[in-house]
């Protein structure tokens, strides 16, 4: 039986935020449509940071992701 690793690249949205402040809000909006279906307004917010309105499923992957990428910026002082 084989095991397929994903790459990096899938795991991440296709528009990654660049500052904390607005990942940290991605990684909250994130949260959010794991759950649930988002507001039109939360929704519009989230696209835009991330690129696209992802499935709960990517929205959970992308979550992990760039929670990971937070805590290195926030271990960086940046």
């Amino acid at each position: 039986m084989s095991v397929t690793k994903r790459s990096d690249e899938e795991l991440l949205p296709p528009r990654v935020p660049e500052e904390l402040k607005e990942l940290e809000r991605a990684v909250l909006l994130l949260g959010n449509r794991w759950r649930t279906d988002l507001n039109p307004k939360a929704r519009k917010e989230l696209e835009a940071l991330v690129g696209c309105y992802p499935s709960k499923a990517q929205a959970a992957a992308w979550k992990t992701a760039l929670r990971g990428l937070r805590e290195e910026m926030t271990a960086l002082g940046e």
